[in-house]
């Protein structure tokens, strides 16, 4: 009798035990979700992970424990984690933070598409929310829908990056361009000063800009003129060509050019081009092939560009490197050029086609007035060249420009 008084006892107490276990769960609920937002402030997203699901299988109905879910998976870009959490709670809490959170997803993960339909079913919830309607401009301007997204952006009210995103695309809409710029050159020795003129209009079409531009160049001792035709047709969303056409008066210009070249984005920071120019002189043929890797980082964009040149059977490979700070927005920069190698960067004549090797520096800087309507553009450069048969040429450059939109 005294042994089984001894079991009953303790099968009474394991049960109690876990009875506390139980009702320890439910009190702690709260402190699980505050150690799981401090694990994911301070970057220790597995453990926050692992909180966050032991919580979320006991409760639920915990709205923001779900949320803090869908931003870790967010921010470590575990993009379908993310889409799925984000899933569980719009069947069961369609609010609009929630349309905001999946919606910015499918941003981040450059599926434009999906975004817009997310942004869209959210406004039919929230159709007054600044913020949603501002994400859906973003997304429309990334789809190539620019008029859409001011239209939308101008019934916006009291959101700073909606009036920024606005005042930025708006001289983007415009369908005219006119630009001319001029650019000098002097050398140490040999060469007379160069003077080199342009003058171009651009116009916006459905298909792509098209730019018609008339050059007028005295370069060794000599007066020449060339007509080019330039044709940027979009292809995708992040796909895009260019086509360049041009014909001379045959004295310093290429009697005739053409070239054409492939833009292609990848993600939101990534984009690669490969194409080729053809130049033809009075015998001599030029070919030139090229590609280029660039990379946005924030308000910087870098890129590396490869040639390679023939010319009568031989070959010359050469590189140049850009670096540049957007300071407001994309027309107000400052630009750090690195040249090494005959690389046909603004090449005119064949004689500097045919140069033996060219380092070259150079910096510009573009500033925007008038609501982005007028442009003004300095570059300076410095050239070492060497000729064939002639000494090392020291060459110094400077080039103004100025853009009128309308």
């Amino acid at each position: 009798m005294k042994k089984v008084c001894i079991y009953i006892a303790l099968v009474a107490w394991s049960v109690l035990g876990y009875s506390g276990q139980v009702f320890s769960q439910v009190i702690n609920a709260d402190s699980l979700y505050t150690a799981a937002r401090s694990q994911a402030h301070d970057q220790q997203y597995n453990s926050a992970i692992d909180n966050l699901r032991v919580l979320l299988a006991n409760y639920p109905e915990r709205y923001d424990a779900h949320l803090l879910l869908c931003s870790i998976y967010s921010w470590e870009r575990k993009f379908d984690q993310a889409r799925a959490a984000y899933q569980v709670i719009l069947d069961r809490y369609p609010t609009v933070e929630v349309y905001r959170g999946a919606g910015r997803v499918e941003m981040w993960d450059t599926a434009w598409p999906n975004a817009l339909s997310l942004f869209n079913q959210g406004l039919e919830k929230y159709p007054e929310d600044s913020i949603l309607n501002f994400l859906k401009a973003q997304t429309l301007v990334e789809l190539g829908r620019t008029k859409e997204a001011i239209t939308l952006l101008e019934g916006v009210d009291s959101l700073p990056q909606a009036d920024s995103l606005l005042n930025y695309l708006q001289p983007q809409n415009t369908k005219n361009a006119i630009r001319a710029s001029y650019y000098y050159a002097n050398f140490d020795q040999v060469f007379t000063p160069w003077h080199i003129g342009r003058l171009e209009y651009e116009r916006q079409t459905k298909l792509g800009s098209v730019i018609a531009r008339l050059s007028r160049a005295r370069m060794f001792d000599q007066v020449g003129q060339q007509a080019e035709l330039d044709f940027y047709p979009r292809i995708a969303a992040r796909t895009y060509a260019y086509v360049n056409v041009g014909l001379s008066d045959q004295t310093v210009f290429s009697d005739f050019k053409w070239g054409a070249e492939l833009f292609q984005g990848f993600g939101t920071s990534m984009e690669v081009s490969g194409g080729m120019r053809m130049l033809y002189f009075d015998p001599v043929s030029v070919r030139i092939y090229t590609a280029q890797l660039g990379h946005y980082a924030a308000s910087h964009w870098m890129s590396a560009r490869a040639f390679l040149t023939n010319v009568q059977e031989t070959s010359s490979l050469a590189g140049a490197f850009t670096y540049r700070r957007y300071i407001q927005h994309s027309d107000h920069y400052f630009s750090l050029y690195a040249n090494y190698g005959n690389s046909p960067i603004q090449v005119v004549s064949l004689p500097e086609i045919l140069r033996l090797n060219t380092q070259r520096v150079g910096i510009d800087y573009q500033h925007a007035f008038w609501k982005r309507s007028l442009l003004a553009r300095l570059m300076v450069e410095y050239q070492q060249e060497t000729y064939e048969e002639l000494r090392q040429l020291n060459r110094w450059g400077v080039e103004f420009g100025l853009a009128k939109r309308f």
